[in-house]
């Protein structure tokens, strides 16, 4: 499943092992006359909010006859994660329909999207399936109590924002809206973010992959966007969204004025399929989405850490017709 292990370079092969540190990521391999039939890695997520979780990578032969060298590698690498390594979520994906998926299921992984056009296989752009498991005996708990008095404040007049894109000195403006807690609330973002951090991305990210917005009202920057091209070779026809409102300009056409540029961006570079997730509780930016064009392809569970307690993410996704 996924790359085929004839078709890397071994210096391609290399830089995905990763060095020998102590603390990297655990690769295996699985062996038949001392060559190599299959191969797994265990990534755990950097990202605090999602430090809990860790995504598994397997490449094999198509070859039925390396099956059970497939399910050794999974079966350690899921033992590894539920006695060792303080995992509560795991990952895996693969080609949808692929035969081997069902011995995913066996141990305890449950399909939870299925998304569309991702991957681009002999020429076509074909689905991939996503899969989810949550460590046996892992209950979801309720939250402390919440310094939140509303997910998002009421609806307010409309804001007629410039948009425009966003530059190294917009940072600190950025990073000071990002800090707020309706903001954060609704993001992968941690709070107290530095006043330079954003800058340094606008300045240094790729220009041909990162298209980044900022709504810009009297002066007062009231939201960012980005929509990111991925840089895998079979997933360069993907974009990614992010975006953030302040709270002041929640409700009030900032967020869908942001989503529609991205958008145009988007159908400019022929992007294929743009994606995102939301929180499932964020009612509001759902019902933006899917107005603008996004469908429900699936649920990820306990994705994130959010105001005390996890939270489970919807995966969204817009099309474009072949």
């Amino acid at each position: 499943m996924g790359d085929h292990l004839d078709t890397r370079r071994a210096s391609d092969w290399a830089a995905w092992i990763g060095p020998p540190e102590r603390d990297g990521a655990p690769v295996l391999g699985a062996f038949e006359d001392g060559a190599l039939v299959a191969a797994a890695k265990l990534e755990p997520r950097t990202r605090r909010r999602v430090a809990h979780s860790a995504k598994i990578t397997l490449v094999a032969s198509e070859k039925r006859r390396f099956d059970r060298a497939v399910d050794a590698l999974l079966d350690a690498l899921v033992d590894a994660a539920d006695r060792w390594l303080q995992i509560v979520r795991l990952d895996l994906a693969g080609p949808a329909g692929h035969r081997r998926l069902k011995r995913y299921e066996r141990r305890g992984f449950a399909l939870e999207a299925i998304q569309r056009g991702a991957i681009l296989t002999d020429g076509e752009f074909i689905d991939e399936a996503t899969f989810g498991r949550i460590r046996p005996g892992t209950e979801p708990y309720a939250p402390p109590p919440s310094n939140l008095e509303l997910p998002w404040p009421p609806k307010g007049p409309r804001i007629k924002a410039k948009i425009r894109q966003a530059r190294e000195e917009d940072g600190p403006a950025v990073a000071e809206m990002m800090a707020e807690t309706t903001v954060v609330w609704g993001t992968m973002q941690i709070p107290f973010q530095s006043p330079g951090m954003w800058g340094a991305r606008f300045a240094t990210n790729p220009p041909d992959r990162f298209f980044t917005y900022v709504a810009e009202h009297r002066g007062a920057i009231l939201g960012m966007a980005s929509v990111i091209l991925l840089g895998e070779l079979r997933r360069r026809h993907v974009g990614s969204v992010g975006m953030s409102v302040a709270t002041r300009a929640q409700g009030r056409g900032v967020g869908r004025a942001l989503l529609e540029r991205l958008l145009q961006t988007a159908d400019a570079l022929r992007v294929h399929r743009v994606e995102l997730g939301v929180y499932v509780d964020n009612d509001r930016a759902i019902r933006l989405y899917e107005r603008c064009g996004f469908v429900r392809e699936g649920k990820q569970r306990l994705l994130a850490f959010r105001d005390g307690g996890w939270v489970d993410n919807l995966v969204m996704a817009r099309v474009r017709a072949s």
